[in-house]
């Protein structure tokens, strides 16, 4: 790699003011901060109520996660006009975390289906997939040698769908280290298109990385979307890809108007870093206070509260009693003097502990890669099933009448 030749960015903020002593820069910073500052606001009352709430640890843990998005992306922008020549830094912790994002909604997805792991695969196990969608059901055509551009098993459906969301954690945390070891001995070259420098090589594996991930979360979103319409997943995904898409967006736009031959060059007035990094960045945390306020409908706290929780189970618990014990499984334990609690300790800290641990993403990566590339079919728990459905005559030798195309369906087998 070739060392950077010049540094667009390594220059002072050097503009007239605009009024008394104000500058250009100084009201981009400014702008900047008051977004931030009331985004944060309504991103902490949320999350505080989730926390102090705790009532479903493993979807609130990952629902947190998606929530401290809008903190993380805009005291990060904010910061990167200030200390603008340190933005690569900051962007690639900022980008990093967006990948965290993805996977926990992901996983949230998954476990409105069954909390277990091992649940939800034998229920997929039972699902026959919808067809992929484009350009998927094209290169399946092409290599897979299928008309039909449909998969036929279910499980390896979704261990593939898994591991091509999940990888994208695996190449944005590669992606944040190269960047920040190539910036520190002056080879990344941010500003820079050139294929003698490291930025070019790390955006196209992180774009067709960020691709591949989309196009199989959108994928997996087909396939849910009816079982959990009641949970909203749709304004929840578009919460998170406009995000990723604006991002994206707005950073080849500001790019190419700021290059040497671009619409937007600095004047008397207005700075380079102002133009490259002041404007962009405070865009950023005006959509991030935008996003805050989608967030309170997409991720709400209601279903959560503890009052809201008890009162569910009372009613559950009532109306069963009078079917009899034997239909009442985890029910059966609930009574008005033991009530449903907060799991989140005081303050919520137990919830954000739990939170920034993403241990259980790391092993879920994990999970994925064995399920795909190591389990073996017949040693599969999650296969199971199949053995008892090949026990029945009515199923032997074929196994399209065991499977079945309705989620819903499927959840109640499983």
């Amino acid at each position: 790699m070739a060392t950077c030749t010049e540094h667009p960015l390594d220059v002072p903020v050097d503009e007239e003011p605009l009024v008394g002593d104000i500058t250009v820069n100084d009201l981009v910073l400014y702008f900047a901060i008051a977004c931030t500052v009331l985004a944060c606001l309504s991103s902490f009352a949320q999350i505080l109520r989730h926390a102090t709430n705790y009532t479903a640890p493993k979807h609130q843990k990952q629902i947190i996660r998606i929530l401290f998005m809008v903190p993380v992306y805009s005291i990060s922008c904010t910061c990167s006009i200030r200390w603008y020549t340190e933005h690569v830094y900051i962007a690639a912790g900022y980008e990093f975390y967006e990948s965290l994002v993805i996977a926990a909604f992901y996983i949230l997805m998954c476990q409105n289906i069954r909390s277990e792991w091992d649940e939800v695969r034998k229920v997929f196990n039972l699902l026959t997939p919808r067809k992929w969608i484009m350009p998927l059901r094209l290169f399946h055509m092409c290599f897979r040698r299928s008309r039909k551009g449909q998969p036929s098993d279910g499980l390896k459906w979704f261990n593939i769908v898994t591991v091509a969301v999940l990888q994208f954690v695996v190449v944005k945390f590669f992606g944040a280290l190269a960047k920040c070891i190539t910036e520190a001995i002056d080879v990344y070259c941010a500003e820079s298109n050139s294929t003698q420098h490291a930025s070019i090589w790390i955006q196209i594996v992180e774009l067709v990385s960020l691709a591949i991930a989309m196009i199989f979360l959108l994928q997996f979103y087909e396939q849910i979307k009816v079982a959990l319409k009641e949970q909203n997943p749709l304004l929840k995904l578009l919460a998170i890809k406009l995000v990723v898409f604006l991002f994206y967006l707005q950073s080849f736009i500001f790019a190419r108007l700021t290059a040497s031959d671009g619409a937007l060059q600095p004047t008397d007035r207005i700075s380079y870093p102002s133009l490259a990094a002041g404007l962009p960045n405070a865009i950023l945390c005006f959509e991030m206070l935008v996003v805050s306020i989608i967030h309170i409908w997409a991720y709400p706290t209601k279903p959560y509260l503890v009052k809201n929780v008890n009162a569910r189970m009372k009613q559950t618990s009532y109306l069963l009693s009078e079917l009899g014990p034997r239909t009442r499984p985890g029910f059966e334990h609930y009574t008005e003097s033991s009530p449903v609690v907060s799991q989140g300790g005081r303050f919520g800290v137990l919830a954000f502990r739990d939170a920034l641990n993403v241990t259980d993403i790391v092993r879920t990566i994990g999970l994925a890669v064995y399920w795909l590339f190591v389990a073996k079919r017949k040693n599969d728990s999650a296969r199971y099933d199949d053995e008892f459905a090949r026990r029945d005559p009515a199923n032997r030798g074929e196994m399209t009448r065991f499977r079945t195309t309705d989620l819903v369906e499927a959840m109640g087998r499983a």
